[in-house]
């Protein structure tokens, strides 16, 4: 595992760098949402598409209240990889408390229907 101060270094001298995902992880973990959101933002102006930096600032944005922009991200994120469970789970729960509609919902479920549909969940 690589060390704050590693990648607080790696991204200061290469703000391009892919370690800035690794980086706003381990700030938002450390609950640093606005220094994981800051380097979400820096490393997505030069790898705009990277899902994992999308899904973060998505999460980060979510805790922070942004809802709408949190939304905007996680069907991006979907857009650009239709199986990241982990954007799909989250953004069926923020569509259903935020009252959307069931077609949306019911969309977004049919994505992660092909995945699930094989696996069983064990009572025990």
């Amino acid at each position: 595992m690589f060390s704050q101060t590693f990648l607080e270094k790696q991204f200061t001298s290469n703000l391009q760098t892919p370690l800035f995902v690794v980086l706003a992880d381990l700030y938002y973990n450390k609950r640093k949402f606005k220094y994981a959101e800051r380097v979400c933002r820096i490393g997505l102006k030069h790898d705009k598409d990277n899902v994992d930096g999308l899904y973060l600032l998505a999460k980060t944005l979510l805790v922070g209240g942004d809802y709408l922009a949190s939304e905007k991200l996680l069907k991006k994120v979907l857009y650009h990889n239709s199986s990241h469970l982990n954007a799909l789970i989250l953004l069926i729960s923020l569509l259903e408390a935020l009252g959307r509609s069931s077609k949306p919902i019911t969309k977004y479920l049919s994505l992660g229907f092909p995945v699930f549909q094989n696996n069983q969940i064990s009572p025990y």
